[in-house]
């Protein structure tokens, strides 16, 4: 699915509330479609970064060049600026470690797994925060999915999870609100907040 401006700045305001620390996983790479200049923006919009460090060059960007999304954009930026890495947003936020876990290393995962499988016991409480960008709606057995997400999280950890409510697009499934509710109580995960 990707992170536009406007999940960037959700991701944020979410660093607001509470500072997104520790390792961050990634469920699949993400093209993020914000420039340096949008990073840059929503830093000084939410505090992150002062004037005084931009100036400084403190604010370390790395363009993405590994993500489908990126590449099919590839030449239609103005100025020919390219869109900035997941990577790069996340520790922007202040992420001390970023892993992207992928069923494949199709666009450079750090960890490959199958999350319709269990996973291995060394990934269990590895991540302190989880962002699905369009996971859980793209595979055959999202329920499994949704437990190993569970299971990567440290206590107090928390998950992003972003996925259709809609065939727009064409995911493999989408999901009835009181279906999915449902299960995260019944796996005992705390819901702070839900859009639908």
């Amino acid at each position: 699915m990707g992170i536009p401006a406007t999940v960037a700045e959700i991701l944020f305001a979410e660093n607001q509330h509470k500072q997104i620390r520790g390792d961050i996983g990634f469920i699949g790479r993400q093209t993020t479609y914000l420039r340096s200049k949008t990073l840059v923006h929503l830093g000084h919009k939410y505090g992150i970064i002062s004037h005084h460090k931009e100036r400084e060059g403190r604010v370390n960007i790395e363009y993405d060049y590994s993500t489908r999304g990126n590449v099919s954009f590839e030449g239609m930026l103005a100025g020919g600026e390219r869109f900035i890495t997941d990577k790069c947003l996340m520790e922007f936020l202040g992420a001390d470690k970023f892993k992207a876990i992928d069923v494949s290393n199709y666009e450079g995962a750090d960890i490959v797994c199958d999350l319709s499988q269990d996973i291995p016991l060394e990934l269990h409480k590895s991540c302190d925060f989880i962002f699905d960008g369009s996971c859980l709606d793209n595979i055959f057995n999202p329920a499994t999915a949704l437990k190993n997400i569970s299971r990567l999280l440290r206590p107090g950890g928390r998950a992003m999870l972003l996925n259709h409510a809609t065939w727009f697009n064409g995911p493999y499934s989408i999901f009835l609100r009181d279906g999915i509710l449902i299960f995260l109580r019944i796996t005992g995960i705390k819901i702070v907040k839900y859009f639908y």
